[in-house]
């Protein structure tokens, strides 16, 4: 494991390696197939289809590909196939088998061997591994072996995929996956185990770094009876749990048994009051970077009090290949102190309390490193928050510009062309399984650029522009976490009516994430118009968003069926769609919008780059900043400050110090968090601003200063659309004004008359309006010229 990473313990503890492959019985050598005369096969031959050769061509290949297996030793077929070392992996199994078959090409060779081994792979003769069944390509093998074994089901799974909108393709990948596993295995495809899948996963990963269709055939088995109905879907019966303390420790394979058992013991009494990903990155950073260390440069070192001349070794080493290397030496001296801590009243710590070889001096640096990351994320968010409202744009673009295309390719018959924005296209069918992947299981749509020769994933490129868009919207609007925007649920959508004027408010519920604190955020109409276009797209032809199963990277664990709103198809199952992929859609939507920085390179922003910009605007404009701290869900206001790239720090800080001084000299219970009635308080003080000559703009907490004679203030901004009202309410004002005079009331003459001047001041601010009707671009949009 590297050592190297910049970000150190936190990143090796998220890449830390997956779980083995199942440990496989060795394979079998002896079978009835395998033990069956030359002759008895070459009789049995005689039975089989063709599969595309002549009957005497097919066994005169078998006859041939027999005498070169009889040449090697073994007492079954299998074992002189394995002599031959045609199974080995990388090896050209060709030479073996046809160095002497003199007066032929090698072409001709390779096809009577294929031909003769197609035979005895269909009777069971031989069972080869899957780095040769990768390489071999037995086209006519994988057809006829469906066709002996379980000839009804490849129609029982083509009626099946036509009922569930499985692409053919899709359907044929599962097919060419399970004559495989067939072959290798010898069993029948009804006979086959989840633990045969596996099997053919892990050799798949190993050889191609990819094992691409595997859980399409895992559910597939699940819906046609192969596997019990109970069977777990593929990830979630393939994803490692939670491991044990125990097994976080012995992990690194520890020598000192004694230090290891304490590791232990520590990691169970801080166990409680961690979250899994917490505790697995401190025991990355007491067994690998601390104890695994000292072993590897001390070998039998068995105790925590450490020389003066190791101690400062290893601090040299720590710091030298990490630039931040703070986090590993606060939990070492955490560590050493709490065990000194617990000593005082457990006798088990007693003999392993000793001196702690980090001292407070050997962590000064950490305060200085936080400001240099401060300062960097503060300049990054500053530089990115410009390219925004770009963004945003560029996102709806990208999918109105794949959206219209793929609508035009489906009106589009195959093998004819269109023309699309000044460039010519060609829907193509799809000739090669090559082609497919797993990404979507419906029929999709294929073109070919007929200026550059491209062939496009037109389906694929339509939806990954769609969650592309739907992923930077809400982020853009909520300034959520990247695990929070994968958790969200169609429940998780609600709304409040309001007591008093019965308005309706649509409200997003944030189950808890890194805090495990629960917030609702109000959501504005444009981000109720991407859920909404989100919850259409899933649920499609549904009456309701489907059920899915999380499984949580962090955690470790797989939760209950939930109606996600962010999933998608991959193969014939729906699953939440990844942050990796989410952080993909992002770059190719940046990409497409040719969003660049002052040198000229595309910008990268990640997925929290959203949160810190949504932050730093929100404090920008006006909102508090212990509101904004509620709306990100931090629990600490210092929190929100490193996010909001608004102030300088030392602003910040002598801002802090003046609001604790005075703090201190009031009653604490002034400061606390805002109450519902105080929180429904603020919300009401914007619905009530609206007045009917126009809006009052006096701001939140400020008092009426002229008991609602809003015709008097000077805080109210008059509508240009309400000048007839005003008019109307100057002509009774004059009326008033004649009456009172008339009748001796003296007293309300002049009231009257501050009315006059003030509704004439206010219609003389409506004349100098100028009303530039509404705009029609969106907020955030950036101005043309």
């Amino acid at each position: 494991m590297s050592t190297t990473h910049a970000d150190g313990a936190t990143r090796q503890a998220s890449t830390e390696k997956s779980a083995p492959p199942p440990t496989s019985p060795p394979r079998p050598t002896s079978w009835p197939g395998t033990r069956l005369l030359a002759a008895t096969i070459i009789s049995r031959g005689h039975a089989l289809p063709t599969a595309g050769l002549s009957s005497g061509e097919a066994l005169f290949s078998l006859k041939r590909v027999l005498a070169a297996l009889e040449k090697f030793p073994g007492q079954t077929w299998q074992e002189r196939w394995l002599a031959s070392g045609c199974d080995t992996p990388d090896a050209d199994w060709m030479d073996p088998l046809t160095k002497d078959w003199g007066g032929i090409s090698a072409a001709q060779a390779r096809q009577y061997a294929i031909s003769g081994l197609t035979v005895l792979l269909c009777l069971d003769v031989i069972r080869p591994s899957y780095d040769w069944l990768h390489t071999a390509k037995l086209v006519r093998a994988n057809r006829l072996i469906r066709e002996l074994r379980d000839p009804g089901f490849e129609k029982q799974l083509t009626d099946y995929a036509h009922d569930h909108e499985i692409s053919a393709p899709q359907a044929m990948k599962v097919l060419v996956i399970l004559s495989k596993v067939m072959m290798h295995t010898g069993r029948s495809i009804m006979e086959i185990t989840p633990d045969d899948l596996v099997e053919y996963q892990h050799a798949t990963m190993a050889l191609r770094g990819k094992g691409d269709g595997v859980d399409s055939a895992w559910e597939v088995l699940i819906r046609l009876g192969g596997f019990p109905k109970d069977t777990l879907p593929f990830r979630q019966a393939t994803h490692r749990g939670q491991r044990t303390t125990t097994e976080l420790i012995d992990y690194y394979d520890l020598k000192c048994q004694p230090v290891r058992d304490l590791l232990i013991r520590y990691l169970d009494e801080r166990a409680p009051t961690l979250d899994y990903s917490t505790l697995r990155q401190l025991a990355y950073k007491l067994a690998y970077a601390f104890w695994q260390d000292l072993e590897d440069h001390h070998p039998g070192i068995s105790s925590l009090d450490l020389p003066a001349e190791v101690a400062t070794a290893w601090k040299k080493r720590v710091t030298s290949i990490r630039t931040d290397p703070w986090p590993i030496l606060m939990t070492i001296r955490a560590f050493y102190l709490d065990i000194a801590h617990w000593a005082t009243y457990d006798a088990y710590w007693a003999p392993w309390a000793s001196r702690c070889p980090v001292s407070a001096a050997d962590t000064k640096g950490q305060g200085k490193h936080k400001k240099k990351v401060r300062a960097k994320y503060h300049q990054r968010t500053r530089s990115l928050t410009p390219h925004l409202p770009r963004l945003l744009l560029g996102a709806d673009e990208h999918l109105a510009f794949e959206s219209e295309r793929l609508a035009l390719a489906q009106q589009t018959p195959l093998g004819e062309t269109f023309s699309f924005r000044g460039q010519d296209y060609e829907h193509t069918p799809l000739k090669s399984l090559q082609y497919s992947n797993s990404y979507l299981g419906t029929g999709r749509v294929w073109l070919r650029d007929l200026s550059t020769g491209e062939r496009i994933d037109q389906t694929q490129q339509e939806d990954f522009a769609f969650w592309s868009w739907a992923a930077i919207n809400t982020f853009y609007y909520t300034g959520m976490r990247l695990e929070e925007l994968s958790e969200l649920t169609s429940t998780a959508l609600f709304t409040y009516r309001l007591p008093e004027t019965g308005e309706v408010l649509p409200l997003l519920q944030v189950v808890p994430s890194k805090t495990d604190a629960e917030r609702i955020l109000m959501v504005p109409p444009e981000l109720a118009h991407v859920l909404a276009r989100v919850k259409h797209r899933v649920r499609a032809d549904s009456p309701a968003v489907p059920l899915v199963v999380r499984f949580d990277y962090h955690e470790k664990k797989t939760s209950a069926p939930l109606p996600f709103l962010f999933q998608r198809r991959y193969g014939v199952r729906r699953r939440v769609i990844s942050a990796y992929s989410f952080a993909g859609m992002i770059t190719r939507t940046i990409a497409r919008a040719g969003i660049v920085d002052a040198n000229g390179e595309p910008i990268h922003v990640t997925p929290h780059d959203f949160r810190r910009m949504f932050a730093t605007e929100a404090v920008s404009g006006g909102l508090p900043i212990h509101i904004v701290a509620k709306l990100l869900g931090h629990e600490s206001l210092a929190t929100t400050e490193g996010y909001a790239a608004v102030y300088p720090e030392d602003v910040v800080r002598h801002y802090r110090s003046f609001i604790t001084r005075r703090r201190a000299q009031r009653p604490s219970e002034e400061y606390r968090d805002p109450t519902d009635t105080e929180w429904e308080e603020f919300h009401q003080h914007f619905r009530k601003r609206k007045v009917e000559l126009g809006n009052c703009g006096r701001g939140y907490g400020t008092p009426c200063q002229h008991e609602h004679a809003c015709i008097r203030c000077p805080m109210l901004r008059p509508d240009a659309s309400q000048r007839a009202r005003l008019e109307e309410i100057v002509v009774n004002l004059q009326e008033r004004l004649v009456e009172a005079r008339e009748r001796g009331w003296f007293g309300e003459v002049e009231g009257i008359e501050v009315s006059i001047s003030a509704a004439q001041d206010k219609l003389a601010q409506m004349t100098r309006q100028v009303n530039l009707g509404l705009p029609g671009i969106r907020f955030g949009q950036p101005e043309t010229t």
